[in-house]
């Protein structure tokens, strides 16, 4: 009995550390939904102000060091 115990035990740790991975993964989709999404509301406020409003087009090209990229190695950012 105590046999079956323990078996369901790791096997709800297990479901448990499963489920926290893929609302961690959940929780980082909604935040670069959300950054893409005020981008975009930026951009379109912008271009409503015409090509008066804007001083350069340099402003509003996506740079390199604001996009993150997540590379999947185990765990959550490479933790196992």
């Amino acid at each position: 009995m105590s046999q079956i115990k323990a078996t369901v035990e790791d096997q709800i740790s297990s479901v448990e550390d499963k489920v926290s991975f893929v609302e961690d993964k959940v929780s980082d989709l909604h935040l670069m939904v959300k950054k893409l999404l005020e981008n975009q509301i930026q951009i379109v406020a912008s271009e409503a102000k015409g090509p008066m409003g804007r001083t350069t087009n340099f402003d509003f090209h996506k740079r390199e060091h604001d996009v993150e990229i997540i590379e999947e190695k185990g765990g959550r950012y490479g933790e196992t």
